[in-house]
């Protein structure tokens, strides 16, 4: 049995979304980081609160939203112009957007879990951590 090849060209078009996607995303985390864009946000967002558990969702919040918008050209080409390139969506641009849009607060609502679960985990280890270099100075 062989692969038609609309279906083929559909996969390598997929699998390269995916490789330019990833190198977008490292390139993303990489400018924030170097550029101290992180350390302003952090910065920023703790001016509203002192709480960790608040400062770290209002700099992922605002992280978050801002890398939707900022690959929203790239989702509607992946997700919405080659789905309909060959032919595999009906889906019209509002509907489009409104179900990408539900997808990415769904997204959004278990980042924040896991996000705060990730910062409680180190929490507490740094903590044990802590005590047993206290323990081991005595």
């Amino acid at each position: 049995m062989t692969t038609p090849p609309a279906a083929k060209a559909y996969q390598k078009g997929k699998d390269i979304f995916f490789y330019v996607d990833l190198v977008l995303n490292i390139l993303v985390l990489t400018i924030l980081m170097a550029s101290g864009l992180s350390i302003h946000l952090r910065n920023w967002a703790a001016s509203f609160t002192s709480h960790p558990w608040v400062l770290i969702a209002i700099y992922f919040s605002v992280f978050y939203w801002t890398v939707f918008v900022l690959f929203l050209p790239v989702s509607f080409f992946q997700e919405f112009t080659w789905e309909h390139k060959f032919n595999l969506s009906t889906q019209g641009p509002v509907p489009w957007f409104v179900d990408h849009l539900k997808k990415s607060a769904l997204s959004f609502g278990l980042g924040i879990l896991v996000i705060e679960a990730v910062f409680l985990f180190l929490r507490n280890v740094l903590k044990l951590i802590g005590q047993i270099s206290i323990d081991n100075t005595r």
